[in-house]
């Protein structure tokens, strides 16, 4: 593989007595940051299992960046005209680091090698201009090679991108997320399932300080726990998620630090998977090939919605999967909602993609011994939507509240039945998402809690929401929803006690159905689960110790005091 040049940026020639232009020009580049500092410009073959497309008509530029407080915009044009414009280049792995990502474009006829062109570039922190020509470039040539690691392992050759067309960005309407530092790992082949899932918790990990197991997330670990079948070097689709879900629930070490929510419909999901990356959450994202029988899944890293109504998603995996090495990228694709199509770094994905988030618990504290189910003030959430009926029924920001009833945990090795009434909200769209509606009112709750485990401090509780029937209120007529009949809707409550205080962190995967004509019949949520937690409420009830008591009697007492002696003294005054 020859290894392209690196060509610095160059804004303009000093001559005779610019001097005063020279002064202003300075002062015009330090207000908006232009960072630019190089790109390797490459052509692209690819290998999409075993399928090859040498010399194709896709270039991609390697832009290598100084990390910036501001969103910076990526210009490119060469011999085939304004082939990047104004792409969004989110910094990544912090300001004043030199970082490098990856943008493709059109570069020349397909299967026709090119070995230079004549380039200009900029990198700005505004909207710019389509860049003049300014010099020569080398271009190298780099290979994409891929097999697909989620799927049936069926679908045969002919997997090739689509044909390479410019890359047109721009300003977003509103603000970017991105997932600093993100870990990218070397991918074998097939084996980007579990790297995506291994890079997506050693991430939070790192991040929340989780204290996991460094053997649990290994590569190796993951591809027994996701299903990852050696002989089709691919894990089972959608089956893989599920299958992940049951070994991070018999994983203790894991359980306690990360649950998953899957969004099967990521065509309409992708416009919440900001809001995800906000809230410090990470997301995976398995997307079909050409075929519409086998994936690739990645991370997504960075996300923007820009104001012509595309998305911006930041991508990192390993795009060589036979050169160790080469291939670990964070690369940019653009997914049009208008037509269904990704360009850029997903050029031949479809519109049939998915979405994984990996959450946190939320931790809260409450004085004394925690009871469960938590105390009214405290909700429990679905921080996603759920479709039915493929989409034409949906439900978001699902959450239940105001428990009429608490409980003491088991001692261990018990379980308790408990029941009890609690408030519902949640927003109704009977139109697949166009309008939606509140619907809120009481519903009814049997729960199973059976204390399994006590260990580093903590006690851990495998519970289980037997039923929950949700209706009337201020449902439409005939709006049921209710906890699957079928499947059981497990999950976890775990509880570390301190002197003053206990904290505690709580979550179920719960099956989920609806019914739009009274009963008759129900439709299972379209992505499977959802993901309820805990969330913190909205004020935090302080803890004090016996000493921080006695201070605050002592301080209400003095303020007491001090007011009826003011009292008195106007009274004296009066008199």
């Amino acid at each position: 593989m020859k290894k392209g040049k690196k060509f610095p940026v160059l804004f303009f020639f000093l001559r005779g007595s610019s001097l005063p232009v020279f002064l202003l020009l300075c002062m015009f580049m330090g207000a908006h940051r232009l960072t630019a500092q190089s790109i390797t410009l490459n052509q692209l073959n690819f290998n999409y299992d075993d399928s090859i497309t040498t010399f194709s008509d896709w270039g991609a530029a390697d832009l290598t960046f100084t990390g910036s407080s501001d969103l910076l915009y990526f210009n490119l044009s060469v011999d085939t005209g304004w082939v990047i414009e104004n792409m969004p280049v989110l910094t990544l792995n912090g300001v004043g680091i030199s970082q490098t990502q990856r943008f493709w474009f059109p570069i020349g006829p397909d299967g026709v090698e090119v070995f230079s062109v004549h380039y200009g570039f900029t990198l700005t922190s505004f909207l710019a201009g389509r860049p003049s020509l300014t010099g020569t470039a080398s271009v190298s040539q780099d290979y994409v090679v891929i097999y697909m690691g989620s799927g049936s392992g069926s679908g045969g050759g002919g997997k090739k991108s689509d044909s390479a067309i410019k890359q047109v960005g721009g300003a977003p309407d509103e603000p970017t997320e991105i997932n600093e530092n993100f870990q990218n790992q070397e991918a074998g082949e097939g084996e980007c399932v579990p790297t995506a899932i291994s890079n997506s918790l050693q991430w939070l990990n790192t991040k929340y300080n989780l204290d996991m197991d460094p053997a649990d997330m290994s590569i190796s670990s993951l591809k027994a726990g996701t299903g990852w079948n050696p002989t089709t070097k691919r894990c089972p689709r959608p089956e893989w998620v599920k299958n992940k879900k049951d070994y991070i629930n018999q994983n203790k070490n894991i359980l306690n630090k990360v649950q998953t929510d899957y969004r099967a419909n990521g065509s309409e999901y992708i416009k919440h998977v900001g809001e995800e990356i906000h809230k410090g959450q990470d997301i995976e994202m398995d997307i079909l090939w050409n075929d519409l029988k086998d994936a690739h899944v990645v991370c997504v890293v960075g996300w923007a919605h820009l104001k012509n109504g595309k998305y911006l998603l930041v991508i990192s995996h390993d795009s060589d999967q036979k050169d160790p090495g080469a291939g670990c990228k964070t690369e940019s694709g653009l997914y049009d909602p208008g037509n269904g199509k990704w360009t850029g770094a997903l050029a031949k994905g479809s519109n049939s993609f998915s979405f994984v988030v990996e959450c946190p618990p939320n931790i809260i504290q409450q004085p004394g011994h925690p009871i469960v189910p938590p105390k009214p003030g405290i909700k429990q959430k679905n921080h996603s939507g759920s479709t039915y009926n493929v989409g034409q029924y949906q439900v978001e920001n699902l959450y239940l509240s105001n428990f009429s009833a608490t409980f003491t945990p088991p001692s261990l090795g018990n379980t308790i039945m408990m029941n009890y009434n609690c408030d519902f909200h949640f927003d109704f769209s009977a139109d697949s998402g166009v309008t939606f509606i509140p619907c809120s009112g009481t519903t009814y709750v049997d729960e199973k809690i059976t204390h399994t485990n006590d260990a580093g401090g903590k006690e851990f509780y495998d519970t289980e929401i037997l039923s929950m029937n949700i209706s009337l209120g201020s449902l439409p007529s005939g709006l049921r929803l209710r906890e699957s009949l079928t499947n059981a809707s497990t999950g976890m409550t775990i509880i570390e006690p301190e002197p003053s205080f206990s904290t505690y962190s709580r979550f179920f995967d719960v099956f989920t159905e609806l019914s739009f004509n009274s009963g008759g019949t129900w439709y299972p949520d379209d992505n499977g689960t959802i993901l309820l937690e805990i969330e913190t409420p909205a004020s935090v009830i302080p803890v004090f110790s016996r000493w921080g008591l006695l201070i605050l009697g002592i301080a209400i007492l003095t303020a007491g005091m001090v007011f009826f002696r003011r009292i008195r003294r106007s009274e004296a005054t009066m008199a």
